[in-house]
């Protein structure tokens, strides 16, 4: 089965609800009536092989407060159990879609001649299309950093170019030659975004290596691209990079405290601080989520110095 990862907002779409009468056989919806990215990502997933999507608003019943929150447990386990994540990165809003005419690659051919009679041909190319996936729409949202990393392999559909990325490689439509030079701007640098997925990919490498610069490394580039995103529920700061610290903590047996990692690189993890504006680091939630000496204790983007 393949998920979606996408952005709610717009019109609501039609859910499972308990208000939703079901059949024993279960309910079906016409097509139609399913809003437009829901629509492009049925077009896409058909077109490659798949017959069944997990959809987070018709899998979950929506006003079931038990079945929700046993289900949002799940989330991770769905996502990394998945054969694919499709990505409607360019998409606001379920009901804005994500399929649209794209310019058609093209690149400029120049011969040239050298100095030993030799002549050849240099391609020439833009790459000012290029947009990082943290500035489209889905790059923003805190939720789906982690139904992107824990999923073995994804595909974005992102501005100007769909984007590939799983554990042995990532590609750019039209654009595979220079993959490896612009792999980087993805927001992680280069080697981490192969790590990520080696390390969380149930395809890749069974445990994280333990090297503690390594593994320290890896979640300060998680941590610092996660706080720069949104979440509709300030709450939920650790539950939407829970299944992460989880995929990580079964594979390396290093105790997770809240945020943080407690090895010998802990006293290094404590060296973060808020990058908000005055007002906002003088702010606090009402009710505490996580001890004061954590991250998730504030809102905000955060960094580390190390």
């Amino acid at each position: 089965y393949a998920c979606l990862s996408y952005c709610w907002g717009g019109l609501q779409p039609i859910v499972n609800s308990t208000t939703r009468k079901s059949p024993p056989e279960g309910w079906t919806i016409s097509l139609h009536e399913l809003p437009k990215t829901f629509r492009d990502a049925i077009h896409v997933l058909r077109r490659l092989g798949y017959r069944y999507v997990w959809i987070d608003s018709l899998c979950i019943i929506q006003d079931d407060l038990d079945d929700k929150e046993r289900e949002i447990n799940q989330m991770p386990h769905i996502y990394k159990g998945s054969s694919l994540t499709l990505c409607a990165s360019t998409a606001r809003s379920c009901d804005e879609g994500f399929i649209e005419p794209r310019l058609e690659h093209s690149e400029f051919q120049l011969p040239v001649s050298l100095s030993d009679n030799k002549t050849g041909t240099i391609y020439l190319d833009r790459i000012l299309w290029f947009q990082p996936p943290i500035e489209e729409p889905l790059g923003t949202r805190a939720w789906a950093l982690q139904e992107r990393l824990l999923s073995p392999r994804v595909i974005e559909y992102g501005w100007r170019t769909v984007r590939w990325n799983c554990f042995c490689t990532e590609g750019y439509s039209g654009y595979q030659s220079l993959s490896a030079d612009i792999s980087g701007k993805s927001g992680f640098p280069n080697t981490l975004n192969y790590n990520l997925f080696g390390y969380l990919n149930p395809l890749g490498p069974r445990r994280i290596p333990q090297q503690s610069d390594e593994l320290f490394e890896c979640w300060v580039h998680i941590v610092t691209q996660y706080t720069r995103r949104v979440l509709t529920l300030a709450d939920d700061r650790l539950a939407a990079i829970g299944g992460i610290a989880a995929e990580i903590q079964a594979r390396t047996k290093i105790p997770y405290l809240a945020g943080l990692w407690n090895y010998e690189r802990l006293p290094t993890q404590l060296l973060w601080k808020v990058k908000s504006p005055l007002q906002k680091l003088l702010s606090r939630p009402s009710i505490s989520r996580a001890p004061s000496w954590s991250w998730p204790a504030v809102d905000g983007p955060v960094s580390f110095n190390h």
